[in-house]
């Protein structure tokens, strides 16, 4: 995948915001995240009951330490920085739970990725496994978008609920 094409489309993209819903391409971004939201909540609620939430930005500080707490049932999930253009709170801490624990972790522990782009996109491949076709369009935009931006600047960009070309996505 082009990092740089991406990163470039992510920032340059018009955020969808709700006054905007009467074009084609902000209705199928919104209609994307609510359908990755949904099936968020889903995947999450299960597993919901031994996670603890924390106020800390980044509860681990390896890839390795994530994956020892899921180990010993002592997985934290930060709910800090929660602001999305479409998301509660509740719907953006299910996504965190279900991308580091089906994403980095994966399904049975043997496919841990860690939080470089490579392992960003190890991760977005393994959890892309658990998502409808419409709603892997947004976890694109918000795994692999996001993180191209961050490999390229050194900061993660404004949360935005946009759609990537599908072109950008091979």
């Amino acid at each position: 995948m082009d990092k740089k094409a991406i990163a470039e489309a992510y920032l340059t993209t018009i955020v969808a915001k709700p006054g905007m819903l009467h074009t084609p391409a902000t209705h199928a971004a919104m209609e994307s995240y609510m359908a990755l939201a949904r099936e968020c909540v889903l995947l999450a609620n299960p597993i919901r009951a031994s996670i603890t939430e924390v106020a800390n930005a980044d509860p681990y500080k390896t890839a390795v330490d994530m994956f020892q707490a899921i180990e010993l049932n002592r997985f934290q999930v930060s709910n800090l920085f929660c602001e999305h253009p479409l998301w509660t709170p509740a719907e953006n801490i299910a996504f965190r739970i279900v991308h580091d624990r089906y994403g980095h972790y994966g399904l049975s522990g043997d496919n841990k990725s860690g939080f470089s782009w490579h392992g960003e996109l190890a991760a977005y491949e393994s959890q892309s496994r658990f998502h409808s076709p419409i709603a892997q369009r947004a976890l694109f935009t918000e795994i692999v978008g996001q993180t191209a931006c961050f490999s390229l600047t050194g900061e993660f960009p404004d949360q935005k609920a946009i759609l990537l070309p599908r072109e950008l996505d091979a």
